[in-house]
């Protein structure tokens, strides 16, 4: 399996053991040393946890099939990187991303995962 870093500058590792044993949410898996994004039969993008600065719940606004019947709030996560570059994470089911930001709570330590004041009227609180 070819990895590929979302960021230059990275030093590249063996990372397909940290690959193998990671945890799986939907297409993303979060390892000890990276978070893992797949790309069907291309490969695997990752980001080292290090790296990651906050992550957090965001409703983002989805089109549905037809046009006139506009847009509805599908939860997804923002994980935010470095110099404020972003991820932005829509599994299919909602409760999956709290399993996400769960998981990089519990491997990145003094992880953020505060909604920034200016999402927080857009974001669900439950849903």
């Amino acid at each position: 399996m070819r990895f590929t870093p979302f960021i230059s500058g990275v030093v590249d590792e063996d990372l397909t053991q940290d690959y193998s044993t990671a945890e799986r949410a939907e297409r993303w898996r979060i390892g000890r040393k990276a978070f893992y994004q797949t790309y069907g039969p291309f490969g695997v993008k990752y980001l080292p946890l290090d790296r990651i600065r906050r992550a957090y719940p965001h409703d983002f606004q989805i089109k549905s099939g037809c046009s006139c019947a506009g847009t509805f709030p599908s939860r997804g996560v923002v994980v935010e990187y470095d110099d404020r570059q972003v991820l932005k994470l829509i599994p299919n089911k909602e409760k999956e991303s709290d399993h996400i930001i769960a998981l990089l709570k519990e491997r990145v330590p003094g992880l953020d995962t505060e909604i920034p004041e200016l999402y927080r009227k857009e974001t669900r609180q439950v849903y």
